[in-house]
């Protein structure tokens, strides 16, 4: 706009405010498709960037047409009154979240503050050495905290108004469910629950009347809607996706449940600092009690992947693998314990085709494998395959197996033979790893 307001490349004044329109019409377009953004408390920097360029655009374009039609009076005023009205809402807009933002870094930077000094043993020697401008000081950080939570509760959202998801790693791959928490706890099957948090029935008076009016307002303004926060744990698990096929270079999708896991011991770790195996041995916690439900808000989602995308390309490998080398096994485990339990007579066949510094990956069934006596056994079906790269982690992974239910295992990984218990056989020059129930 600088180029065309001060050269002469648009000669006549009026062209130039169509211009200003066009070019303010063409950001407009850009920034709306592309959200340039990250997807941080509802997207409000994207919303904020669209309603900044769409108030632009209409300013230009009502200068532009009404120097060009010069209508009545009165719609000049009426055109005047509603630009006027216009741009007064978006600043508006956007003061009242750089205020909320400031009131959420300010809580944050006091409460560090607090912890800090919670941390030093407060004798009577340190209190004494304290001066009287460090103990105003102090007081003053006390009266700026107590302010500070006075007021942010309206800038944020309540317990009542968060989308929290209920999850468990015992489920493996958890599902999505409406039904109420009285209906999960009756089927026992649904891990994947949002926790509808109501509050108490209003009394009576105006402002119970117009109260649930206002906290809808307050919740559109502010983005923090049951919508905004649904939208948010999808675009977040969109990103995680991106992030792991695009920018890691990995050729399958992990599951809902490992992001889930990474969301919950993300809960649990320091806000600074390296977190690569300190993550890594938190999940591994999270994994160990299959059975404890996690509560996972929304925002939690968006955190996690941000802190993820932060971390190095093999921190980050390593740590998915990791979880998604547990889902796999648990769903090993759950297949053999159902073939156990219905008895099969029939063989089946799961084998595992690595490529060079890749993810392995479940290939064609054979026909059939070969015996020790030279004859053949068919193979019925695949199982899901389990996550190895290297001959290590196969050892590691075949150890870990409830090898009871298993005739024969064979294992070959880059020709080179290796046993790591007697059921172990070589097959054939290929990266090839076979189990073959006979029950």
């Amino acid at each position: 706009m600088m180029l065309v307001a001060y050269t002469s490349m648009v000669d006549d004044e009026t062209a130039k405010l169509f211009v200003f329109a066009f070019i303010s019409a063409m950001l407009l377009c850009i920034t709306t498709w592309s959200k340039p953004y990250s997807n941080n408390q509802g997207q409000i920097l994207d919303i904020l960037e669209t309603s900044l360029l769409t108030a632009r655009f209409v300013l230009y374009f009502m200068v532009a047409m009404l120097l060009i039609l010069f209508p009545s009076p009165t719609t000049t005023r009426m055109c005047a009154y509603f630009v006027l009205v216009m741009l007064a809402s978006v600043f508006a807009f956007a003061l009242l979240h750089i205020f909320a933002q400031i009131l959420r870094q300010q809580k944050h930077n006091l409460a560090e503050e607090e912890d800090k000094e919670a941390e030093v043993e407060d004798s009577e020697e340190i209190m004494a050495k304290k001066t009287t401008t460090q103990r105003v000081a102090g007081q003053i950080q006390v009266f700026k905290l107590t302010i500070v939570e006075k007021v942010i509760p309206f800038f944020q959202e309540d317990d009542a108004e968060k989308w929290i998801l209920s999850w468990s790693p015992a489920s493996g791959v958890p599902s999505r469910v409406t039904a109420s928490r009285k209906s999960a706890r009756r089927t026992g099957r649904q891990s994947w629950a949002m926790e509808d948090c109501h509050a108490h029935s209003p009394g009576p008076g105006l402002w119970s009347r117009i109260r649930p009016a206002v906290l809808k307002a307050r919740a559109i303004f502010l983005r923090f809607g049951t919508s905004v926060q649904r939208s948010s744990v999808v675009r977040a698990y969109e990103e995680f996706h991106s992030l792991w096929l695009d920018q890691l270079e990995q050729n399958h999708i992990p599951n809902v449940g490992t992001l889930c896991t990474l969301v919950a011991s993300h809960q649990t770790l320091p806000s600074k600092g390296d977190v690569g195996e300190t993550w890594i041995n938190e999940a591994k916690k999270v994994l160990e009690d299959s059975e404890q439900k996690w509560r996972l808000p929304a925002h939690e989602f968006t955190e996690t992947v941000h802190r993820l995308r932060s971390l190095p390309i093999q921190q980050a490998l390593n740590l998915v693998k990791a979880i998604d080398r547990f889902f796999a096994m648990q769903d090993f485990h759950t297949e053999a314990n159902a073939r156990r339990k219905s008895k099969e007579s029939n063989p089946t066949l799961l084998y595992i085709q690595a490529k060079d510094g890749g993810s392995p990956e479940v290939v064609e069934t054979l026909p059939y494998i070969p015996t020790e006596d030279g004859g053949r056994h068919e193979v019925v079906e695949t199982l899901p395959y389990i996550p190895t790269e290297d001959k290590d982690d196969l050892i590691d992974s075949l150890t870990k197996l409830p090898l009871e239910p298993f005739r024969h295992v064979w294992v070959l990984h880059q020709g080179q033979n290796f046993c790591p218990d007697r059921h172990v056989m070589v097959l054939s020059n290929a990266v090839l790893v076979t189990y073959l129930f006979s029950l």
